[in-house]
């Protein structure tokens, strides 16, 4: 067993190449077609282009700058072939970092994250479990790599754990008070005699120096989710844990658990609630947990810290599944979690996700309507306010509307403040495909600069709240004219005679009194004009 681990990584660090992945695939529409498609989404771009790959998984993370990576995997007779890949043009291009083979292993999870806040100290951590195919052992290999440049051996953590399930956080988008530069968390099941789940912590994104048990059980301990948690009111930081119980290994439903470490980000949890205990629609017919928390300088309304936990719940009466969430306000300070409704019950919503967008302030969440083969994406400000009714980005992001089993991730990208999407779609030939989309970067349907005057045009955040800011380069000084613009092309919203310079310009436009939804925003001067897309969350 020693000698395969050794021959693992070995294999899976020398064998690093650098090369361009193709960015798109022949079977895949080039513009999107979905008569709703939402203005803030484009063409869907296959990551990772091999006809021959049946992909099973994939997963996504960011740095601090605005990198992205990608992390994909697919089983074959006696191997498992795992690819990992990064984008520096905000998911347009995948360059290939390591693509390998792993004989007699077959890989179950991948996870991402990443830590650091400069090109020196910037690691990419990942996290996958494996199965020994020779002895149906799983563990947990967590490892570590530089990334400017790339460099294979960046630092193993020698536990390796027997393990169900996994799930990494880190606190690079809002360093905790403490960490140093930034801190990472893994939460784990672990198989033993008692099932238990455990946290462990990282400080200084390099060496495990916080170890906790969460819970223990005779039963099974399954699925489990990892969120980091900061405000300015708790600038300490705090990790939020979320998991299923189940009777046995072979039960498909269960209970659902959460627990946060408690006042600061390596601190002990508190006691664990159970969350479908609190409806009696939903005791014990639970599954695959998510959780997402407010994270950044900002307080919410209560001056709290707000917390949004999302799982799928089974319907004995529909024989279906939907989304179930739960949030709280003050979940730093309590367990008043409170139940809400998102899904259209009538359909069958599965492999929820849900994260956090500190430029914006909003949670953001997606989900597989099987029913209707398509992937929503919505979001809805940390405040929380009317929880059952979220704003509807789009109904489905995916263009390609053949999807088996997507399981689609969610992350903040911090170029263009706003969410990037990747699932799994299905092929003609039956095959997976890893794809991605944002709310943004892959956009085609609309110029994003129809003027030689005006280029490099982008609107940050974006969904926004109460403000946006236009950012754009000119030729020459001059005055413009800006238009806030509805779907039908009507202008609502006018701020005339604006003076710019030439070079970069930045405009901050005040949108407090504007409706949520989809909108244009035109920047006119004389004959001459460019526009975007924006969307307005409540």
């Amino acid at each position: 067993m020693k000698l395969r681990i050794i021959f693992f990584f070995f294999v899976f660090t020398i064998s690093s190449i650098l090369v361009k992945a193709q960015a798109g695939y022949n079977e895949f529409p080039t513009l999107p077609y979905t008569p709703n498609k939402s203005v803030l989404f484009g063409k869907d771009i296959v990551i990772n282009d091999q006809p021959d790959q049946d992909q099973k998984k994939v997963a996504i993370c960011s740095a601090y700058n605005g990198q992205l990576f990608a992390a994909i995997y697919y089983t074959g007779s006696f191997s498992t072939k795992a690819t990992f890949l990064e984008s520096d043009d905000n998911g347009m291009t995948w360059n290939n970092l390591i693509d390998d083979s792993i004989q007699y292993l077959v890989i179950t999870k991948l996870s991402l994250t990443t830590t650091g806040n400069n090109l020196t100290n910037l690691r990419l951590l990942v996290g996958m479990i494996w199965t020994d195919t020779t002895n149906n052992q799983s563990v947990i290999w967590l490892t570590r790599y530089k990334v400017n440049p790339f460099l294979g051996n960046g630092g193993v953590f020698p536990d390796l754990w027997r393990s169900t399930d996994f799930s990494l956080a880190s606190d690079i988008l809002s360093p905790a008070s403490g960490s140093n530069p930034t801190s990472f968390g893994v939460l784990y099941s672990k198989v033993g005699v008692k099932d238990s789940i455990v946290f462990e912590s990282s400080s200084n994104g390099s060496t495990i120096d916080t170890h906790r048990v969460l819970a223990v059980t005779t039963n099974h301990f399954g699925k489990v989710a990892l969120s980091y948690a900061k405000s300015s009111t708790y600038n300490t930081g705090r990790y939020f844990a979320v998991w299923e119980e189940k009777e046995n290994v072979t039960s498909t439903l269960g209970h659902i658990y959460t627990s946060h470490s408690e006042p600061n980000f390596n601190s002990p949890f508190t006691t664990p609630v159970c969350l479908d205990s609190l409806s009696p629609a939903t005791i014990g017919l639970c599954r695959n947990p998510a959780i997402a928390c407010q994270q950044g300088n900002m307080d919410n309304d209560i001056s709290g810290l707000s917390a949004v936990v999302l799982f799928e719940k089974y319907s004995q009466s529909a024989n279906r599944f939907d989304i179930q969430g739960y949030y709280n306000k003050n979940s730093a300070q309590t367990n008043s979690f409170q139940p809400f409704s998102i899904t259209n019950s009538l359909h069958n919503n599965l492999q929820p996700d849900i994260t956090f967008n500190p430029f914006d302030s909003t949670f953001i969440l997606t989900y597989f309507d099987s029913t209707a083969q398509k992937l929503p994406s919505l979001t809805k400000n940390l405040n929380l306010v009317n929880p059952n009714s979220w704003n509807i980005v789009t109904g489905n992001y995916n263009d390609f509307l053949e999807l088996s089993s997507p399981f689609p991730k969610l992350t903040i990208n911090p170029s263009e403040h706003s969410g990037a999407n990747v699932w799994i779609a299905k092929k003609q030939s039956g095959d997976g495909v890893a794809l991605f989309d944002s709310y943004s970067s892959t956009y085609t349907g609309i110029s994003q600069c129809n003027s030689n005057d005006f280029f490099n045009l982008r609107a940050y955040p974006n969904p926004c709240s109460n403000k946006v800011t236009i950012e754009f380069q000119s030729n020459q000084p001059q005055k413009v004219n800006i238009y806030l613009l509805n779907l039908l092309g009507q202008k609502i919203k006018s701020w005339k005679n604006q003076t710019i310079i030439k070079g970069t310009n930045k405009i901050t436009l005040d949108l407090i009194n504007e409706p949520a939804g989809s909108y244009i925003y035109l920047i006119e001067s004389g004959n001459k004009s460019t526009s975007g897309k924006l969307f307005i969350t409540r």
